[in-house]
C-alpha cells in the first residue's frame, strides 16, 4: 500500500515531464514545416525573379521567341537529313531551345520533389509555361520518341496538369 503512495506521488510531476515533452515535440514539429514552406516559397519566388531580371534567362527566352517565330515549328530542328552546314546552323538553334526549356523542366522537378511551391508558380506563371510547353509540344514528343524518353519528361506532365481542355486541346492538335 505504502509503495502504490509513493507512486502517486511521482505521478504528477512525470505527468508534467510527459506533458512538456509532447508540447516542444509538437512545437518542434510545427516549427521545422513552417520553416520547410517559407524556404519553398522564397526559393519559387527567387527563381520567378531570375527569370525575369537575370539577363541569361532573358537572352535565352528571347531566342526561344525568335526561334519559335523563325521556324514556325520547332520539329524542323530535330531533321537530321540536312547538309552539314545547315545541321550546324540548326544545332545551334536547336542548343537555344534546349537550354530554354531545361529550366522548365527544372522547375517542374523542383515542384515534384516539393523544393518549389506549386501554388505561387503556377499563379505566376502558368499560361506562359502551358503556353511554351504548347509551342514545343511536337518537339519534345520527337525527342522522347527516340533514344531520350526522359528528356522534358517532367515538365510535360506538369504542362499537361495544369493546362485546361482548350489548352490540352491545342497541344493535342500540334502533336498531330
Amino acid at each position: 500500500m505504502i509503495s502504490i503512495i509513493k507512486w502517486f506521488e511521482g505521478f504528477p510531476s512525470s505527468l508534467a515531464i510527459l506533458f512538456s515533452t509532447l508540447i516542444a515535440g509538437f512545437w518542434a514539429w510545427y516549427t521545422i514545416c513552417n520553416t520547410r514552406k517559407i524556404n519553398r516559397i522564397r526559393a519559387t519566388i527567387d527563381i520567378i525573379q531570375k527569370s525575369e531580371s537575370e539577363q541569361f534567362y532573358i537572352n535565352s527566352y528571347e531566342a526561344f521567341i525568335k526561334v519559335r517565330d523563325e521556324q514556325h515549328s520547332f520539329l524542323s530542328l530535330s531533321v537530321k537529313e540536312l547538309s552539314n552546314a545547315d545541321w550546324i546552323r540548326h544545332a545551334d538553334k536547336q542548343d537555344t531551345v534546349d537550354i530554354f526549356l531545361n529550366h522548365y523542366e527544372f522547375v517542374a522537378l523542383g515542384i515534384k520533389n516539393k523544393v518549389l511551391d506549386e501554388g505561387i508558380y503556377k499563379g505566376w506563371m502558368r499560361s506562359t509555361f502551358v503556353k511554351h510547353y504548347t509551342n514545343a509540344a511536337a518537339y519534345i514528343a520527337y525527342l522522347q520518341s527516340g533514344s531520350h524518353p526522359q528528356f522534358f519528361c517532367e515538365y510535360k506532365k506538369l504542362a499537361l496538369k495544369w493546362a485546361t481542355p482548350e489548352e490540352k486541346a491545342a497541344i493535342d492538335k500540334k502533336l498531330t
